[in-house]
């Protein structure tokens, strides 16, 4: 059955196709790039967030959210989520951890443009979910 998805899309008219897909859908194709992005550069979204909470190279920025939850912490456990995320701030063991989170939540990001909003023509979305 995937040779229909292979075979239903005219090779001929893509690009314009594409284009006009483009042109009627803005939203959407902003959120499908910024999604395969992610997947490809999901340090992109970490460095600012990560930063935007106070987790910084040097450590739990003064008087930011990091530096409250340290402080009602107390003793912070070697293998807990606040370690993780300093450590990703630090370019540590918790780095690939945060880009994989990012990384599965543009897939899913992604899955749900494809499959609810319809970037695939009615009838092939009718297939797809029934492959589902």
């Amino acid at each position: 059955m995937a040779k229909i998805f292979l075979y239903a899309t005219r090779l001929k008219g893509l690009p314009s196709d594409m284009l006009h897909s483009i042109k009627d859908n803005p939203k959407i194709t902003g959120l499908v790039l910024i999604g395969g992005l992610l997947i490809f550069c999901p340090q992109m979204a970490a460095a600012p967030a990560l930063k935007m909470f106070g987790f910084t190279s040097t450590g739990p920025a003064a008087g930011s959210l990091a530096a409250q939850w340290q402080a009602v912490t107390g003793v912070v456990p070697a293998a807990g989520l606040f370690a993780a995320a300093q450590s990703a701030a630090m370019s540590g063991y918790g780095l690939p951890i945060v880009n994989g989170v990012i990384q599965g939540i543009a897939m899913v990001d992604l899955m749900m443009l494809l499959l609810g909003k319809g970037l695939l023509g009615e009838q092939q979305q009718g297939l797809l979910k029934s492959k589902l």
